[in-house]
């Protein structure tokens, strides 16, 4: 649990550099990430057992994400003024909100399904997750987030060019 925020910072971190054509540079930094990991997994295994190999694995992924944002930022400079914060704010809020939500609604489902049988799991599972996408839709389009008008104008053009045979 101690890298998952780190991993998941990491994600896009990753595609930013895809992004620029750059594929190299995930990857060499991907091998400096694995020789943390040998470095503090060798020690910690021996002391900690499993526990030192999940310590390794959160330093892994918390020296990726930290070399792979100074890289970036190196490259492309600082991301002030570009509404990061504010978007990242509101993600959170509305993962929030959405996972509270899911939980509730799965947990009402339990208990009116019959859980024990197939039928009964895909109803709880997709009901939850459905409530989930939704609620989190919703939410984002409500609180003006910019990539979901940004989505929403690439839709509308892809549908319109497929309509009409243009090229977008």
């Amino acid at each position: 649990m101690l890298g998952l925020v780190f991993a998941a910072v990491d994600w896009p971190l990753n595609y930013a550099f895809y992004a620029r054509q750059d594929t190299l540079t995930p990857a060499l930094v991907g091998v400096l990430s694995v020789l943390v990991y040998l470095l503090v997994a060798l020690p910690l295994m021996r002391l900690l057992g499993m526990i030192g190999l999940v310590l390794a694995d959160s330093a892994k992924h918390t020296a990726h994400a930290l070399t792979m944002l100074v890289l970036l930022h190196r490259r492309v400079g600082s991301l002030r003024g570009h509404g990061v914060g504010v978007t990242t704010f509101k993600a959170v809020l509305a993962s929030a909100v959405m996972g509270a939500l899911t939980y509730w609604i799965m947990v009402w489902l339990q208990g009116v399904m019959d859980a024990s049988r197939l039928w009964g799991e895909l109803v709880v599972v997709g009901g939850a997750g459905l409530t989930g996408l939704m609620v989190y839709g919703v939410l984002v389009t409500l609180m003006g987030v910019e990539e979901v008008k940004l989505i929403r104008e690439m839709v509308r053009t892809r549908l319109l060019s497929s309509l009409t045979g243009s090229e977008g």
